[in-house]
Order: C-alpha cells, then sequence, then structure tokens
C-alpha cells in the first residue's frame, strides 16, 4: 500500500520554516521531525499543496531537499488555465523547474494533480471550454514528452463551492479520453464527490453503509492514477477521517481496490479543521489508521464500516 499526506502550502511558502512548530505540522518542533514521524506511520510520498506556477522556486527548495533526503516520494497539486502555454515546459511551470531538473535523482517519475472546476467557463460555453482544456493538455503531453519528462497529469473532481459548479465525472473523463495520452488519468477526490453526493441527494438521508449514491463508471476507475481522501464535515472539506460519518471510505476503497488501482492513497487535510475537535496529531494519525485498516480487511466486508 502506497500511503501519502499533502502538506499545506504554509509549511514551505513562509508561514512555517524549516525549524518551526505549528498546528500545520502538528505542532512538532519541526518540518523534519514532523515528516520523520509521517515515515514512521507508513506514509512514503509527500505532496505539496499547492504549488502555484509563479512561485520562486528558492523558497521551497529545502523543503523539496528534505523530503527527498528522508527517502520519501515527491507529488505535486498544480494548476492549470487557458493562459499555461509554452515552448518547453519550463515556460507552461516555471515553479516546475526545480524539480524536473532533480528529481530523477530521488524518483523514477512525477505525478500532478490539477484541479478542475466549470467555472473556466465563466468566459466561454461548456463546449469551449471542454475543448480548450483537451488543447491544453494535449499541449502539455506533447512537450513533457518531447523533452522526456516522466510527467503523469492527474485531473481532479472538484465539489462544488457557491454557484461555481464542480466538475463532472463523466466530463472529466470524456477530457481524459479525447487526449489520448498514457501521461493524462484521473485524481479521485474521495471528499469532494462525497460533498457532491451529499449536496444531490440532500445529505446524510441514510445510513453511512449504504449511502453512496452513484459510484463512478469501471471506465472512470481504471483511469484513476491517484486519489485523495478526507472527510466532509458541518465546516466544509478536508476533515480528518477519525469518524465514520465523515466518509464512506471503506466503500471507496473497496471500489479502488476491485478496480485494480495501485497508486497512492493521498489525505489531503486542512488542519485548522481540527480545531475544537481533535489534536492535530490526532486528526493526522488517527486518519492513517483508519485508511490502513480499510486496506487490509476483506473487499465487501461489513467489518470496520
Amino acid at each position: 500500500m502506497k500511503l501519502g499526506f499533502s502538506l499545506q502550502g504554509l509549511a514551505f511558502f513562509g508561514g512555517v520554516g524549516k525549524d518551526s512548530s505549528s498546528e500545520w505540522i502538528a505542532n512538532y518542533e519541526s518540518i523534519e521531525l514532523f515528516l520523520d514521524a509521517l515515515k514512521a506511520s507508513g506514509i512514503t510520498s509527500i505532496e505539496l499543496r499547492y504549488l502555484p506556477r509563479r512561485a520562486n522556486p528558492r523558497i521551497y527548495r529545502e523543503i523539496i531537499e528534505l523530503i527527498w533526503s528522508m527517502g520519501l516520494v515527491l507529488t505535486i497539486q498544480g494548476e492549470a488555465s487557458a493562459y499555461t502555454w509554452g515552448s518547453c515546459f519550463a515556460e507552461i511551470y516555471p515553479s516546475m523547474s526545480y524539480i524536473s531538473n532533480h528529481f530523477h535523482k530521488h524518483q523514477s517519475a512525477l505525478l500532478m494533480t490539477l484541479p478542475f472546476r466549470e467555472a473556466e467557463t465563466a468566459n466561454a460555453s461548456t463546449a469551449e471550454w471542454h475543448g480548450q482544456t483537451v488543447g491544453l493538455l494535449r499541449h502539455w503531453t506533447k512537450i513533457v514528452s518531447a523533452e522526456e519528462l516522466p510527467i503523469t497529469f492527474a485531473l481532479e473532481n472538484c465539489s462544488s463551492y457557491g454557484s461555481i459548479p464542480g466538475c463532472s465525472l463523466e466530463r472529466m473523463l470524456r477530457i481524459v479520453d479525447e487526449v489520448e495520452s498514457a501521461s493524462v488519468g484521473i485524481c479521485w477526490d474521495l471528499g469532494a464527490y462525497y460533498a457532491e453526493q451529499l449536496r444531490i441527494f440532500g445529505g446524510h438521508s441514510l445510513p453511512i453503509e449504504r449511502y453512496g449514491g452513484e459510484l463512478p463508471s469501471p471506465s472512470f476507475m481504471k483511469r484513476v492514477a491517484h486519489t485523495h481522501l478526507h472527510g466532509v464535515a458541518s465546516n466544509g472539506l478536508h476533515n480528518p477521517l477519525i469518524e465514520k460519518e465523515s466518509l464512506p471510505l471503506e466503500m471507496y476503497m473497496d471500489l479502488l481496490r476491485a478496480s485494480g488501482y495501485d497508486g497512492i492513497y493521498n489525505l489531503e487535510l486542512t488542519m485548522d479543521k481540527c480545531s475544537g475537535m481533535f489534536e492535530p496529531y490526532d486528526c493526522i494519525f488517527g486518519s492513517i489508521r483508519r485508511v490502513k485498516q480499510a486496506h487490509i480487511r476483506p473487499v465487501g466486508s461489513k467489518r470496520g464500516m
């Protein structure tokens, strides 16, 4: 099993220094101690959440080097828009230059998640936005192929936010299929998906063992290259997974396992969501325990649900 953890931006963009302590790193005395505890609990990869295109690489270089020095795999949550074109990947995504130039010393490939909402249709029709997205991803994959950069781009489903609709799983699948590249897959955000199901079906009207709405299709599941795991609560997304009601985790992980998924199960928690409920330490390591238990139980078992 591959377990990952998203390191929030405040932990490496000025909010927390390498030797600082804060709730963003579960009140450990340093990021190094925090990463060491994560690794000891079974975490094998760290995701940067998130890496803006124009970020200064020098701001996060020390943290990246620390992650690699500890034998952890690096993944990235990025961004994409109609303006992210270029003649080379360094132009497309300048802040990735340091990672692109040095990752081969530490890992064989890179994975970047790209959150997508249909808010991109604000100045274009849905059909136009769809076509622009396919064209953009074809351009990116052509560039990284020419540069022999082993990068997988994983489109991530987002939940609706106010009047801004999330991108449906069906549309994401059509985009990925039309790009026709092994370098493009899907990041299934289980928490965002569950939040959309709750919105569509009117909340927790059924016991969580029976809940889930319409599960993703087998075609969708075959294209899943990465996952984001977090709970849903009254204060929104990215909550811990300690409470059963936060996410039908076991049901969703059964689906992943049955589809042959062998990628990373990446926890994406927002640490200040723990305030008043749990200690940051319990938020993280309690969630890790639940994911590990869900993975070892027999598929379809009621145990742990």
